[in-house]
């Protein structure tokens, strides 16, 4: 059996982290013509942890593929997982699935459910690339 190649996983995780960010986009959407109330922190957290952060891990991924670099696209998936979990399912809060009212409540509701199944198989995916990468080296080209 040969060895993993991190060109599979890195394509693996690019994938899920399309379907990721497409979701993400509608839920974002949804956001916005249902005028759901963000803090200004949760704004900055979901920029720079959800959006922003594991983006540039992806692209820096593709350019110098690195163990780090994937452990930690995998945690802030993690991250981002948790604070969607905790504001959409947690506690009642203008964020929460069931807060929601007006026609694009169906789609803020299944892309939160949604984000709640993919996050986590980005995440494990990332993992598991991370260990690849760990096993073969950082290779000039993934």
């Amino acid at each position: 059996m040969s060895a993993p190649r991190p060109i599979l996983w890195l394509a693996i995780v690019t994938g899920l982290y399309v379907i990721r960010m497409t979701v993400n986009m509608a839920h974002g959407h949804a956001h916005d013509t249902l005028a759901v109330p963000l803090a200004a922190w949760q704004t900055a957290y979901v920029w720079l942890v959800i959006v922003i952060g594991p983006t540039a891990a992806l692209v820096w991924l593709w350019i110098r593929p690195n163990a780090a670099v994937a452990w930690s696209l995998a945690a802030l998936l993690i991250a981002s997982w948790l604070f969607g979990m905790y504001f959409h399912f947690g506690p009642m809060n203008p964020d929460h699935v069931s807060a929601q009212q007006g026609a694009d409540a169906p789609m803020f509701q299944m892309t939160a459910q949604a984000l709640l199944v993919i996050e986590p198989l980005v995440a494990l995916a990332a993992a598991l690339l991370a260990r690849v990468l760990s096993k073969v080296g950082a290779p000039a080209h993934a």
